[in-house]
């Protein structure tokens, strides 16, 4: 979608212009406010002659941006940068707004007045700040399946499972919700397909063979149910284009068709990147503010102590908040080996949907049919664990 700002560009840093953005007959102390700064870009508006000042973007030299536009009659300020995500700036219909300080380069802090319904953080972002303009919340459920869930002992794909999927894509349709799925399974699939020869083959030659064949079994299953679907392969950096996803998103959901997504490991470098498909699935729930995020994993659910070495660990149904005792639990590694993630990947995922009130729901491919009954019923008990406020 194009943007039609008009650009100005800066010779200061962001920093600077917010410093002057304070009114010198406020004071020294004066406190930062939304007008302050709403006030600066009319002005420098009127100065660079912008015929449309509700409308423009200013660059500043530091490689920060800082948009104005008028939507709905409300004045939005989007700051976006190379050291953090896009940040929304709104007044509320009272005019009261939330204070949020942001750490720069150098201990530097940009302080501004801002709503704070309009502000999460993405725990797997750095802690950096990510927020768009607020959109309702979409009857959108996220389906993620990990690598030992969608193959066999053998390391072929689960056929069944992808045939649940679709029977589950129809029976969400029919309460009124669309589906995205985000699917590992690229590299077991590859290894399955050279045998021997994967021996001296690198991961990323693995995944970019086998996506392809995991794509191709997805879209001949779906046919059979009358369902069309399509392929997203997403880089940590494509987190950025939030707006492109999300467009890109919606409009097949509206269409009625499924995305299949999946990290784009061919072009990822392993060693200096830490995203897998846990995480990936928690930042496109955010992209798209869906209401549903379900992890089926071999884990099965969240347990007080490690199942497979603890035959006395006890499931946890329900986990309204993620405190010390449920970040005590996180592991480092997937529980088969066979993945990217585990435990400590779904915690970080859990907590990016309790942030904006999106449930979680971690189960085996055993429970993968309750799905329907767990999106329709918030006290539905299944053998699994709800993440839920």
């Amino acid at each position: 979608m194009k943007e039609n700002f008009e650009n100005i560009d800066l010779d200061i840093s962001l920093q600077d212009f917010i410093d002057e953005s304070n009114h010198p007959e406020q004071g020294e102390h004066s406190e930062l406010s939304f007008q302050n700064i709403d006030d600066s870009l009319k002005k420098l508006g009127d100065e660079k002659h912008i015929h449309d000042s509700q409308n423009m973007k200013v660059n500043f030299k530091d490689g920060y941006s800082l948009k104005m536009e008028e939507v709905d009659d409300t004045t939005l300020l989007t700051v976006t940068g190379d050291h953090m995500s896009d940040i929304t700036l709104q007044k509320n219909f009272t005019g009261e707004l939330e204070t949020i300080e942001i750490e720069g380069e150098n201990n530097q802090h940009l302080v501004f007045k801002i709503p704070e319904s309009n502000i999460t953080i993405d725990p797997f972002l750095d802690g950096r700040v990510s927020s768009y303009k607020n959109p309702d919340q979409q009857k959108m459920v996220i389906l993620k399946i990990g690598t030992s869930s969608i193959t066999t002992e053998s390391g072929k794909i689960n056929y069944a499972i992808i045939q649940n999927f679709a029977e589950i894509v129809l029976q969400l349709r029919g309460q009124h919700y669309s589906t995205i799925i985000v699917s590992s399974g690229a590299k077991g699939l590859g290894r399955s397909l050279l045998g021997d020869r994967c021996s001296d083959i690198s991961t990323q030659c693995l995944t970019a063979i086998g996506q392809s064949h995991l794509i191709s079994i997805y879209d001949d299953i779906f046919k059979n149910y009358n369902l069309i679907t399509s392929q997203i392969l997403l880089a940590y950096n494509d987190l950025e284009y939030k707006e492109n996803i999300r467009n890109t998103i919606l409009d097949l959901t509206e269409h009625r068709i499924i995305p299949i997504i999946n990290s784009n490991d061919p072009v990822i470098c392993s060693d200096n990147i830490d995203i897998d498909n846990d995480k990936l699935a928690a930042a496109i729930g955010k992209i798209v503010n869906s209401s549903h995020l379900f992890i089926i994993s071999d884990s099965g659910g969240l347990y007080n102590a490690d199942p497979k070495s603890n035959p006395d660990a006890e499931l946890i149904r329900v986990v309204p908040e993620i405190n010390e005792t449920i970040d005590a639990l996180a592991t480092t590694t997937s529980g088969s080996g066979m993945g990217t993630g585990g435990i400590k990947s779904k915690i970080i995922a859990a907590r990016s949907c309790l942030a904006r009130n999106a449930e979680m729901s971690l189960l085996s491919r055993d429970e993968i049919s309750e799905i329907p009954r767990i999106v329709a019923d918030p006290k539905y008990q299944f053998n699994g664990t709800r993440f839920l406020k």
